[in-house]
């Protein structure tokens, strides 16, 4: 009987720790789509973009979200959820550091 409530408690915080990273993944997709365009006048400054330029650069960004979207699935049925979350994330952060580093386009 023990030996059962152990296991269902580690069942329950490996799905608590996997709903956290998926909850993690959505606000930060959504925490990027949602920051950039409140900075387009710094933007504007700096690089010297028009705000079509700027919004043509934001929409491809979203339409190579909406393509990616069709291979991530498969390599989230191939190697799971957990590692292509956390390799997602990953790759998603160093691609914003190398943003904010650059000088210009």
């Amino acid at each position: 009987m023990a030996d059962l409530a152990l296991a269902r408690k580690v069942l329950e915080t490996e799905a608590a720790a996997i709903l956290a990273l998926i909850a993690l993944a959505h606000f930060n997709s959504h925490f990027f789509q949602l920051v950039l365009p409140p900075l387009f006048p710094f933007i504007n400054q700096d690089l010297g973009l028009s705000y079509i330029e700027l919004g043509v650069l934001l929409t491809a960004r979203f339409v190579a979200t909406g393509v990616a979207q069709i291979p991530i699935g498969f390599l989230v049925d191939r190697f799971g959820a957990k590692i292509t979350l956390i390799v997602g994330l990953m790759m998603t952060v160093l691609g914003y550091a190398l943003f904010a580093l650059a000088s210009d386009l």
